[in-house]
């Protein structure tokens, strides 16, 4: 170990308490300049894509896609996606990364492409790199956005339908519900080892609406809005990352759930005044 290495590792062990703040409390107690992380080998080809479902068959699609999820290895991402298309139908899309051994994926990925007849299949052997950077295009510089999000305790019948039910009043524009996967490596950490507290949640449901003309800003923001009204109740808490200006204390709190009194403790040790309060802020105690 460098010198360097020395000193980085006393800070830590003398700043334990604000180190625990920024694994899940972030911006409430400072600026990060400066950190050294390691890398996850993994092999430079994967097997991922996306596949296509018509909306016709979203409660269908979804359904199974609920009991699929519950029982889906570490190695396999699955992201869903209801939204709609440039002629403004209405579908349902799984983004797909299995990053587990390459002659096991077919096998993995069988019953998802077992659901319904695809109207996209693109699955197969790809560049993780590709994997990455593939949906750039959909998130243009110049686009205004507005986000709302929440965890999902379980992902059952009764809340594929809820959304699917949402997803038939989209505007047409780049509206999504997105429905991201958690579980796995985040779940066997306990829930007051970081700042980060929903540890048990199975999923984010993150409702995403944007726009490039300002004259839509209005009408965008409202629908999310009435969506979110009847999606909210499905959920607790939610990424910190994804708050919005408009989030209340009640949700605040909600967000950092059992740890709230421990972050609110340390915000009054090291910054009283709340300088750092753009974010989803941690009021002093």
């Amino acid at each position: 170990m460098t010198a360097a290495g020395r000193i980085v590792r006393a800070e830590a062990q003398e700043n334990a308490d604000l180190l625990w703040g920024l694994r899940g409390g972030g911006g409430n107690f400072g600026v990060v300049t400066s950190l050294e992380f390691e890398l996850h080998r993994v092999e430079p080809l994967m097997y991922g894509g996306q596949l296509t479902y018509p909306f016709a068959t979203a409660p269908k699609v979804m359904s199974n896609f609920a009991a699929f999820s519950a029982n889906a290895p570490d190695d396999l991402y699955v992201e869903t996606l209801l939204q709609q298309n440039a002629d403004g139908e209405g579908m349902v899309l799984f983004d797909v990364c299995y990053c587990g051994p390459a002659k096991t994926a077919e096998g993995v990925l069988a019953p998802l492409r077992a659901f319904s007849a695809p109207v996209h299949d693109d699955l197969g052997p790809t560049q993780y790199i590709e994997l990455q950077r593939r949906n750039d295009g959909s998130n243009p510089h110049g686009r205004s956005y507005y986000v709302k999000s929440g965890y999902l305790q379980g992902f059952g019948v009764s809340t594929a339908e809820a959304i699917v039910e949402c997803v038939a009043s989209f505007p047409r524009n780049a509206s999504h519900i997105g429905i991201v996967p958690l579980g796995g490596a985040i779940a066997r950490v306990e829930p007051a080892a970081t700042a980060y507290w929903h540890r048990r949640a199975t999923h984010a449901l993150v409702l995403v609406t944007s726009w490039q003309d300002a004259s839509d800003a209005e009408g965008s923001t409202q629908w999310a809005h009435s969506v979110w009204s009847k999606l909210e109740p499905l959920t607790t808490g939610y990424y910190v990352n994804l708050s919005g200006s408009d989030d209340g204390s009640r949700r605040t709190q909600a967000a950092y759930g059992d740890n709230i009194a421990r972050l609110r403790m340390l915000k009054r040790l090291y910054d009283p005044y709340n300088l750092f309060r753009l974010n989803a802020n941690v009021q002093p105690g």
